[in-house]
């Protein structure tokens, strides 16, 4: 389908000039979920990564995407994998809850403050619930997300931060 392709005619403006066209390259910057339209060319990577998370053991839904340095892992993560969750493409995916984080020097602070965007009760201690043991994740994720078979997805991106960032 190349309906993507095909653009609207440009009309000039009072002084006819015409718009600049926009661009789709990010140059170095990674693709974002809203540039999901000009992302493609990754379509059977996004594949492998959503039939990784269908996979039936007990790590199945950690996901480690690595690779070079500006070979488009984040791009492919966040303009391919999450609007595909998004979608649906995965059974109840487009129920899930999505957080999108990097890492800084106090990485605790910055899950909670990412957790406390999807929380609806504002007053509950996220930090107190997160660093209580270490199912602090999963015990907020349960009490967080509405019980409708929906599921929380934390994408860390530029991971390995946390170990140079953090004490």
């Amino acid at each position: 389908d190349l309906d993507f392709m095909i653009e609207k005619p440009q009309v000039a403006d009072s002084t006819g000039h015409l718009p600049e066209p926009q661009n789709p390259y990010r140059g170095l910057g990674a693709f974002q979920a809203a540039d999901t339209r000009n992302f493609f060319g990754r379509e059977k990577l996004t594949q492998k990564l959503l039939n990784r998370l269908q996979e039936n053991h007990n790590y199945q839904r950690f996901l480690a995407v690595v690779g070079s340095s500006g070979s488009g892992k984040s791009s492919v993560v966040k303009a391919g994998l999450i609007p595909a969750l998004w979608h649906g493409d995965l059974p109840g995916s487009n129920n899930w809850y999505i957080i999108d984080m990097v890492p800084t020097s106090l990485p605790l602070a910055g899950l909670r403050g990412e957790l406390f965007q999807i929380a609806t009760d504002k007053t509950m201690n996220i930090g107190e619930q997160l660093q209580r043991d270490r199912r602090g994740l999963l015990r907020l994720a349960n009490i967080l997300l509405p019980d409708n078979g929906s599921e929380l997805l934390v994408v860390i991106d530029q991971f390995e931060e946390v170990f140079t960032l953090a004490d």
